[in-house]
């Protein structure tokens, strides 16, 4: 049979052409191009053991799959890939047209009447999903883009493929979960929900009937080859929040803020980039003098588990050396300290010309990682910072209320410390610590700091709305991240007990409040969601 005279593609606007069908060298896989409709949409590949020259034969054909058609990303090509020995017959149709019923079909247009002939063959072949032809250039292998929508009651996650995916052969998995997907060990607990193939990029969840917190990401892979693992954070696995509102039958999706952009245009702050692929770096580190000593703080990894370690060192000279900054002599582990808690009291330190401290990251399935970042994951202490001479009136208020003081230093002597510290390195000695502890608690008095005082005055006094209103003024001038997240975590609070959820979640899903007190942000993160979903805005 030729090729339908009939066909003219100016009043067929919806109607794919020439599609052809080739056998490959592998004998058991068929590759079908075409020149797709001028109509956009959605196309549907069929496959028979006879020829689909009817709409009829079309409805009960085998169906490989809906595929995006028009535009650079559509489809314009498939690989049948591990077929039984038989006779096959394609035909490619636009959705729309099938729903219609109004599908129109042409010879060696939009099906084939020439037949593929898988034989039998002696042996037994290993199925392969790589077939003896020449291989193509493989993706760069991350989705980008990664974005979350909803509809209706569902979410609808979708991505940009990489650049060189190829229809019937890259192959997404979408995975969910209720912990980040960038790690291997945190992967193992993700629900695989489905595997779509290019140039399908998205996919629609369907089975989530509460509110919650989950994480979806999507891998990529050729044929049955390796899946890139594990993921990209905010590339190829992005965090959802999900607000089902049981009075409708709809629901609201919410993802990830932004990070803060630097509200102080005239100050610079360090550029800080991905970990790379196996390591794992602390952020935003920062201290404050408490009396002779200090408290450290920083920002832990994008991905932490229950495996994270933090080592944190001293050194008198710049941790900006890799691994040799770390060398005998050089540097001294003051201490380790287990996730969640992200900060560390020394209590008292001996002035020193030069004094540095850096915090590394280790955790169960990556190593430590040495190459550290000034004002990043390491910083250079200064002993003149935030030193006041007291005025004899204040003089005279502490000499009178010696009790308050005593109970004071009991609080403190109570946490975990390490005992005055002299580094003296530059003979190449070793540092003794005394009192160095596994597991490190700060509690440090800010009852003077203007934060508390903020604090003491409007949220202590139940005055939410002067809260929020001088708690944004404070953080557009905070810089300090352990500060930072406790202005966070009530700001969110405020919001909150003023009936605002969704600007309440915005605060309290920031990083910062997280590691200032995970528990009470997951706490108070759970009651907002529980509080949306209830349809209060």
């Amino acid at each position: 049979m030729l090729a339908d005279n009939s066909f003219d593609e100016k009043k067929f606007p919806s109607v794919a052409k020439l599609l052809r069908a080739t056998q490959l060298a592998d004998k058991r896989s068929i590759i079908l191009n075409w020149d797709p409709p001028k109509d956009e949409g959605e196309v549907i590949i069929a496959r028979s053991n006879s020829m689909i020259d009817t709409a009829e034969k079309l409805f009960i054909a085998d169906s490989l799959g809906r595929y995006k058609s028009g535009g650079p990303n559509g489809a314009k090509s498939f690989y049948d890939y591990n077929l039984k020995p038989g006779t096959y017959y394609y035909a490619v149709a636009l959705v729309s047209d099938i729903r219609k019923r109004e599908v129109k079909l042409f010879a060696n247009q939009n099906y084939t009447i020439t037949p593929i002939v898988i034989e039998e063959t002696e042996t037994n072949p290993s199925i392969s999903n790589t077939p003896d032809f020449d291989p193509l250039p493989l993706p760069s292998g991350f989705i980008r883009d990664i974005q979350a929508i909803s509809e209706n009651n569902f979410i609808r996650i979708s991505w940009n493929p990489p650049a060189r995916a190829t229809a019937g052969r890259t192959i997404y998995t979408i995975y969910r979960s209720n912990s980040p997907l960038t790690t291997l060990p945190l992967m193992q607990k993700a629900t695989k929900l489905a595997e779509v193939g290019h140039p399908t990029n998205s996919f629609l969840d369907q089975s989530l009937e509460k509110s919650q917190t989950v994480y979806y990401g999507v891998s990529v892979k050729e044929g049955k080859g390796e899946e890139t693992l594990p993921l990209v954070d905010k590339e190829s696995t992005i965090r959802v929040f999900y607000v089902r509102n049981k009075n409708s039958d709809d629901a609201e999706v919410i993802t990830e803020s932004s990070p803060v952009s630097n509200p102080n245009p005239n100050k610079t702050t360090p550029e800080v980039k991905p970990d790379p692929p196996g390591t794992l770096h602390v952020r935003g580190i920062g201290y404050e003098r408490v009396g002779k000593g200090v408290v450290m703080t920083w920002l832990g990894p994008e991905v932490t588990d229950g495996s994270t370690v933090y080592s944190v060192y001293a050194s008198t000279r710049p941790f900006n050396a890799g691994t040799q900054s770390f060398g005998p002599g050089m540097a001294v582990k003051v201490a380790s300290i287990n996730h969640p808690k992200t900060s560390f009291y020394i209590k008292e330190l001996k002035p020193i010309e030069d004094l540095y401290f850096g915090v590394t990251v280790k955790s169960s399935s990556i190593d430590e990682d040495f190459n550290l970042s000034e004002n990043v994951s390491y910083f250079r202490f200064d002993f003149d910072k935030d030193l006041v001479v007291p005025s004899r009136e204040e003089v005279a208020k502490q000499e009178q209320k010696p009790n308050e003081t005593e109970k004071k230093q009991e609080v403190v002597s109570n946490q975990s410390y390490v005992a005055p510290v002299d580094l003296k390195l530059k003979d190449e000695e070793s540092i003794s610590v005394q009192g160095t502890h596994s597991q490190s608690t700060v509690v440090f008095d800010t009852s003077d700091s203007d934060l508390d005082l903020i604090l003491r005055e409007t949220f202590m006094k139940k005055k939410f709305e002067l809260a929020v209103y001088q708690l944004e003024s404070y953080i557009k001038r905070e810089k300090h991240g352990h500060l930072l997240g406790k202005a966070y975590l009530f700001l969110g609070i405020s919001h909150s007990k003023l009936g605002d959820q969704r600007k309440a979640l915005k605060y309290l899903q920031k990083n910062e409040a997280k590691s200032f007190s995970p528990e009470r942000t997951d706490f108070w993160t759970n009651q907002v969601l529980e509080k949306l979903s209830r349809g209060k805005s």
